[in-house]
């Protein structure tokens, strides 16, 4: 049975902190636990996870916390702010100063994404203990829904300095919205690792199949180079042309080409597209079967490569 010392409450992250993997907790449990501000910790529910601490912020810093949720909230017509149950806050009569009233007791913040790979709920407990994460060297992630084709790279920018855990659920930033990884793997293999700018992503091939034309497969897969080629009978004054579009994707990184094909009176449509699209995956195929066993291959250079030997020899078929 858990030290009864050392349960702290759930409560829910303050709104700067979402999505930035650290624990808000009190400062004298801080100071009583031995932890500093950036220490990485284990946080334990019916599942660990771990995160970087934090100290609660001052009633300053909550009350221009709740003014901006406020006026957010105002800005989308709600005509109610309901009121965090961590905390009660008034403004006295003239307005001039602002009392806050904290919920007492020992308590922990925490986003929703550290709360799932925790496995609890805001009121249930957690237990915590400071612990060591070296620098991630490599970390293999897989997919948990359908992503466009993505760089690696991006993965190590957006979670520079998050702590994660193997088993741990991760979230990155992407125009506007937001795309979820599994970490099935973390080198070295450690309690935790702390993510840098030169940490190595991976992602895991055979993930959800992001697209399929005509039997052509694209899905996020590191190991094989994916293709998706698109057709569409553009009609001009000039004369009627098959608009191909290539989709390249090897390794979490993507790129497209176009190509005009005019059409003569006597061109059967689907047999010029068929004899095109043939020659874009016999390309790829032959790719595919030097990259067996290569290791350390540049993505992005490769799949340029591929995408040019494409479109010169589409050039030569005309």
């Amino acid at each position: 049975m858990e030290n009864e010392q050392n349960k702290l409450t759930v409560l829910e992250a303050y709104t700067r902190d979402v999505g930035r993997g650290v624990a808000r907790i009190n400062s004298d449990v801080l100071k009583e636990r031995g932890l500093s501000l950036g220490d990485v910790i284990e946080v334990k529910g019916k599942r660990k996870t771990v995160a970087k601490c934090l100290s609660s912020l001052t009633a300053e810093q909550t009350c221009a916390e709740e003014i901006q949720l406020a006026q957010a909230r105002a800005k989308l017509h709600q005509t109610k702010i309901q009121e965090n149950i961590q905390t009660v806050s008034t403004w006295p009569e003239g307005g001039s100063e602002y009392i806050m009233n904290p919920v007492p007791g020992r308590s922990i913040r925490i986003d929703g994404l550290t709360r799932n790979n925790a496995s609890v709920a805001i009121g249930e407990y957690v237990s915590i203990k400071k612990i060591t994460a070296p620098p991630a060297e490599k970390i293999t992630v897989i997919p948990l829904e359908s992503i466009p084709p993505i760089d690696e790279r991006y993965l190590a920018d957006a979670l520079e300095s998050i702590p994660v855990l193997k088993g741990d659920n991760v979230m990155v930033p992407y125009f506007g919205g937001r795309l979820t990884f599994n970490v099935v793997d973390i080198i070295p293999d450690s309690e935790a690792v702390l993510v840098t700018n030169k940490t190595i992503f991976v992602i895991l091939n055979k993930g959800p199949t992001l697209k399929e034309v005509d039997g052509f497969r694209y899905h996020q897969d590191g190991k094989t180079i994916s293709l998706v080629l698109d057709d569409a009978i553009k009609k001009e004054a000039s004369g009627n042309y098959v608009v191909l579009k290539i989709h390249l994707q090897y390794g979490g990184f993507g790129v497209m080409g176009e190509f005009h094909v005019k059409l003569e009176k006597d061109d059967a449509i689907q047999t010029v597209i068929s004899k095109y699209k043939n020659h874009a995956q016999s390309i790829a195929i032959d790719a595919n079967n030097k990259l067996a066993g290569t290791e350390n291959v540049n993505s992005a250079e490769l799949i340029n490569k591929i995408k040019f030997e494409i479109l010169e020899g589409w050039r030569n078929l005309e």
